[in-house]
């Protein structure tokens, strides 16, 4: 990763960490995603998010495209295009980087084509990783953006509910992930979330509803 713009080493090592299977994936970098190779794209996409946001944001839609994912479910040479999208979800990140040195290309209308990508992911990507991927990135943009948690309340909320994140009544990991970007955002979640969360059989979730019991978080809404 010698290569990566400054300021994106930590990003791009902190995801690896976090995520042990990818550790073990080549570094190199390809410039089309339709090879089949497990190649991490993520320093990859991370230099087109400070040098050509444009093309992050074209390559991003490619990726998250119906006729794209219908493909990818039959052909084998796009078998890794999920690890593709978790990449490129990753870094549209980098373009609410408070940095100038870092999101100094990136416009508003970048910025804005970013959170559709990311809310279309969220809302309809059929990888649980690639769903739980956009929502570690939104914990990144919150931190870095705090004011962009009254746009993304009613989208978490929306997947934490959403059929596919649970199974016979006990949240999937992501759920949890969810939880965890309210609670960073200091967004109280709503008497529907935290009624299907106290329910939920999954104990990290329900755990994460304590964090609210503190007096650590004060709430946006």
């Amino acid at each position: 990763m010698k290569n990566l713009p400054r300021a994106s080493w930590s990003l791009a090592l902190g995801f690896v960490l976090a995520v042990p299977s990818f550790a073990a994936l080549p570094k190199s970098v390809g410039t089309s995603p339709s090879s089949a190779r497990a190649e991490w794209r993520l320093p990859h996409f991370l230099r087109l998010a400070e040098s050509d946001p444009a093309r992050l944001i074209r390559v991003s839609n490619l990726l998250i495209s119906e006729d794209r994912i219908r493909q990818a479910s039959a052909d084998a040479t796009k078998a890794f295009d999920w690890q593709h999208r978790v990449a490129a979800m990753t870094a549209l990140s980098a373009f609410f980087d408070p940095d100038p040195q870092i999101s100094k290309h990136v416009t508003g209308t970048h910025r804005r084509e970013a959170r559709e990508i990311l809310q279309k992911t969220l809302a309809s990507d059929p990888s649980l990783l690639v769903r739980d991927a956009v929502v570690e990135s939104l914990r990144r943009i919150l931190r870095m953006q705090p004011g962009e948690a009254k746009l993304w309340k009613r989208s978490l909320e929306t997947a934490f509910l959403d059929r596919k994140n649970v199974i016979q009544g006990e949240g999937l990991f992501i759920r949890e992930t969810i939880l965890t970007a309210l609670r960073e955002g200091s967004m109280k979640p709503s008497s529907g979330v935290w009624a299907a969360a106290k329910r939920d059989k999954s104990a990290p979730v329900r755990n994460v509803l304590h964090a609210w019991d503190t007096s650590a978080y004060d709430s946006v809404n």
